[in-house]
């Protein structure tokens, strides 16, 4: 492999792993300016609510049920703080 062509695919993987790790998807994780959210199967907003005082404290939470995938029954609750 030419030393060009070496540094193009040495370039290119930097880029894709860079776009991976920085990538707000919650598949990769939260990042810093989404609020925490975890796996609650059949999450309610009481139940929510519940969650996000007992792991993060959160006196008065705002909460979100989501479902991950679409389509499928709610299972991830967000926390924001009020």
């Amino acid at each position: 492999m030419a030393p060009l062509s070496r540094v193009l695919l040495l370039a290119a993987i930097v880029v894709v792993v860079a776009m991976a790790a920085l990538s707000p998807s919650p598949v990769h994780g939260r990042h810093h300016n989404q609020p925490p959210c975890g796996h609650l199967p059949g999450c309610t907003p009481d139940l929510c609510r519940k969650m996000c005082q007992y792991y993060y404290g959160y006196a008065d939470p705002a909460v979100t049920c989501g479902n991950t995938p679409p389509g499928t029954t709610l299972d991830t609750c967000c926390c924001m703080n009020n």
